[in-house]
């Protein structure tokens, strides 16, 4: 399997920028969903310095195949688990600290909840700094100098790609918790797990809404434009998304955009000059160009009521600026990853409330994946009653639990292979129900907290899409 795909790589960098930013949206103080309030989420800037906790001791002679960790549940005083995590630069810092918070909420809830079977977890964190060559160094050293018996957590794709191959000649299991690069679980390793979505993922998600949704204009076409900026990353990502629409025979439209700028009356009157009148709209522009953008559409006569659904990033989902801005813009659509409010388990919420007491605002997506990647090793090491590393492989494979951002389960591993099942190599212990959310806006001023889930259906709040009727 090639690994290192050029296209993928570039990829990876655009979707980082268009999932990923502008999630920073307040949460509620309560923990109980039924008593949220009707606070107007904001976008917190702030960094709150996080407390790693490093535990260094002199290493125990390694076993033949170099790990030091006891296989045996009843010989360990407790239980070590590796985390990697970006903590400095030139890696994703601020993603990191909201990672370890995260971690250290997960082993805090574990441990004071009696452990498992009675045995504290405890957290032996290095930090990756984004690089792969000391990501890989560190999960050695997890490995055969701090005993660990597995590991969890990783930001980047590229870290990933050389950590799973350290995991993989240790027989480690691990959990990568952020990586989206199809390739990290495509090679099939039997200790690689990943419970964030991946690229094929992302993309065949917007295929299915948009197949759902349908011809929504009724004009016998499918027609989906893709707003984006006019530079390599975008349009690689354009064209990648576009082959699948393709395949389904949706017409795709791209209109790339010069940035900066804030007139956009020429890309407009492009859209106004196609032949087919787009029935979804994808605005992949940063911030203010995304909302001035949108506004602009709108005095143009473009929009839900005349037959075209905007899809808007992420950061639409900070209230208050998106009505200051976009005053006229109930009905539209917003993608975001990882739970919401209307979808987060009661363990989400518990988490929520904890996460709190770190940073004032929503648990970020790459949050929630750390703090149930280590809930997820919890539970397979104590439904092993072992630490031996394949016993907890074979554990995580059969797992079905309920952790804070929803059902877990890997329907395909060594008990379903996936060419076998028919579905593409990525999905080897892969969690397929990854919360890639298509909420709406349904009135005017409403908050983001209350807006309604239109896909995919498992985490659906209505019976049907609600968008305004048209003339």
């Amino acid at each position: 399997m090639n690994r290192a795909l050029p296209v993928l790589s570039i990829f990876l960098i655009c979707l980082v920028c268009v999932f990923l930013v502008g999630c920073s949206i307040g949460a509620p103080p309560e923990v109980d969903a039924a008593s949220l309030p009707d606070q107007i989420p904001q976008f917190v800037t702030k960094e709150i310095p996080v407390t790693v906790e490093v535990t260094r001791e002199v290493p125990v002679t390694p076993t033949a195949a170099g790990r030091c960790a006891t296989p045996n549940f009843a010989d360990a005083t407790e239980i070590r688990i590796g985390v990697l995590v970006p903590l400095s630069s030139p890696g994703a810092a601020q993603a990191g600290n909201a990672m370890q918070a995260a971690f250290n909420i997960a082993a805090e809830h574990i441990n004071s909840n009696g452990g498992i079977q009675g045995k504290n977890i405890r957290l032996v964190v290095e930090d990756t700094q984004g690089d792969p060559d000391r990501g890989a160094a560190k999960a050695q050293s997890l490995i055969t100098q701090d005993c660990v018996v597995a590991l969890a957590g990783v930001y980047h794709s590229r870290v990933a790609m050389s950590v799973k191959e350290v995991a993989h000649r240790y027989g480690i299991p691990i959990v990568f918790a952020e990586p989206y690069m199809d390739e990290v679980t495509a090679d099939q390793y039997p200790e690689v797990f990943r419970i964030a979505p991946t690229f094929s993922l992302l993309n065949q998600a917007d295929v299915g809404w948009q197949k759902t949704l349908g011809d929504y204009n009724g004009d016998g076409q499918q027609t989906v434009a893709l707003i984006t900026e006019n530079n390599e990353f975008g349009l690689k990502r354009a064209e990648m998304v576009t082959q699948l629409y393709t395949e389904q025979n949706i017409v795709v439209e791209t209109v790339p955009v010069d940035l900066p700028t804030d007139n956009f009356s020429s890309a407009i009157a492009r859209i106004v000059a196609l032949p087919h009148k787009p029935d979804v709209m994808y605005i992949w522009l940063n911030d203010d160009a995304g909302y001035a953008f949108q506004q602009q559409l709108g005095q143009s006569g473009i929009g839900p009521s005349k037959g075209t659904v905007i899809v808007a990033r992420p950061s639409a989902l900070d209230t208050a600026a998106f009505w200051a801005r976009l005053p006229d813009g109930a009905y539209t659509v917003v993608q975001k990853i990882g739970p919401w409010y209307s979808t987060v388990t009661k363990m989400g919420e518990l988490f929520v409330a904890d996460y709190r007491t770190y940073f004032d605002h929503w648990p970020e997506s790459y949050a929630f994946e750390a703090y149930d990647s280590l809930r997820l090793l919890a539970q397979a090491i104590g439904d092993a009653d072992s630490l031996a590393p394949d016993s907890i492989i074979q554990a995580l494979e059969m797992v079905d639990v309920v952790l804070a951002s929803g059902r877990y389960h890997f329907p395909y591993g060594s008990h379903n292979d996936p060419a076998e099942a028919g579905v593409s190599a990525y999905m080897w212990h892969q969690w397929p129900d990854v919360p890639i959310l298509y909420l709406q806006y349904t009135e005017p001023n409403q908050s983001s907290a209350d807006m309604a889930v239109l896909w995919p259906l498992v985490y659906r709040t209505v019976d049907t899409p609600i968008f305004r009727p048209l003339p």
